[in-house]
């Protein structure tokens, strides 16, 4: 099922998509990751987690779950952007975009019944969704732009 858009926002980072993205795939992974026997007792989550990490498309990390009052998706989006560490963009000598990347964070939600209008109503209204993507978006960007995604040797041999 196809689900609504509920909101996006975005962020300009001072770093390459690659890297934007394997710092988005890490953080989306904590979010998967471990289990909140808590919270899927009380919402009912499924996955457990909350979120289960969907299949892969370029330039994405997605995550979708459901509950009780929702069904849900979150999608960490990357596009190269010229010239933001005040480059002109042009490929550097490994061939990366010397730009930087946006990160949107795509929220899309369903809310059936009344017990999902009025969980639609708390999420969106105490402003807790708006903030919570934000704090997603600034630790993201933080990571990134501090060049933290792991390196290849770390992914080999199972860290990162």
């Amino acid at each position: 099922m196809a689900l609504p858009l509920l909101d996006r926002h975005s962020t300009v980072i001072a770093a390459p998509p690659a890297v934007v993205l394997e710092v988005a795939a890490r953080y989306a992974r904590g979010l998967a990751y471990p289990d909140h026997p808590l919270l899927h007792l009380l919402l009912g989550t499924e996955p457990p987690a909350g979120f289960g990490i969907d299949e892969p498309a370029e330039g994405e990390v997605s995550l979708s779950g459901r509950h009780r009052f929702s069904d849900y998706r979150l999608v960490f989006a990357v596009d190269a952007v010229d010239g933001v560490d005040g480059t002109d963009g042009a490929n550097g000598a490994n061939g990366a975009n010397e730009g930087g990347t946006t990160l949107t964070v795509l929220s899309y939600a369903a809310f059936p019944g009344l017990r999902g209008r009025i969980y639609r109503g708390l999420l969106l209204g105490t402003g807790g969704h708006v903030l919570a993507v934000r704090r997603m978006l600034a630790d993201i960007g933080s990571r990134a732009a501090r060049g933290s995604a792991p390196s290849a040797a770390g992914r080999e041999r199972g860290r990162g």
